[in-house]
């Protein structure tokens, strides 16, 4: 209920004046905000500069940080059928690597397992979701545990495998009761 305002501040905080003496980090990872509430809000397409220009910025600047919240959200912008996805996303994740940001490298596995299992690569997205699960563990974040535990449930189903999907999938909803998330329980 809160993304259209929150898209409103960071749009209006880029129009002050201040906003043009920002240091180039601040002024970057503002974009990066401008354009990760457009995605949320469904505006791939006004977003896709905006996480164009981020990429471009944190390549100039050499960080591996906004580099990959960046290329994430370029990705974001781009349609499943988008043959440069996967790259875009192993890129992402190897810049959060690098920057040492554990749960931003579990949040990008997400989507990079998601569209190795558009692709019909069960084994990748396996292999993607797991590891992601294993690192939202290690930071007791059950949410983004429950998340993934979703994913793999998924990634089970695809390769035909109910029961494994069934343990995931309970695993997940015992997760999203306990942390009082309806949305996650529809699933």
């Amino acid at each position: 209920g809160l993304l259209v305002a929150m898209a409103a501040v960071a749009e209006e905080t880029a129009r002050l004046p201040s906003a043009a003496t920002l240091r180039p980090e601040s002024a970057a990872l503002l974009q990066w905000a401008r354009g990760s509430m457009r995605i949320a809000l469904g505006q791939e397409e006004a977003a896709a500069p905006l996480m164009a220009a981020v990429v471009e910025d944190a390549r100039r600047r050499e960080d591996p940080w906004l580099l990959g919240l960046g290329l994430v959200g370029l990705a974001m912008t781009r349609t499943a059928e988008d043959p440069g996805l996967p790259a875009l996303y192993e890129e992402a994740v190897e810049a959060l690597r690098r920057a040492g940001d554990t749960w931003s490298v579990a949040f990008a596995l997400v989507p990079h397992g998601d569209v190795a299992l558009l692709a019909g690569d069960v084994p990748a997205a396996v292999r993607a979701h797991e590891e992601a699960l294993a690192l939202a563990r290690e930071l007791c974040d059950d949410h983004l545990t429950a998340t993934l535990l979703d994913q793999l449930g998924l990634d089970a189903l695809m390769a035909g495998d109910a029961a494994t999907a069934r343990a995931h999938l309970t695993a997940a909803a015992v997760l999203h009761r306990a942390g009082q998330d309806r949305e996650g329980l529809s699933y």
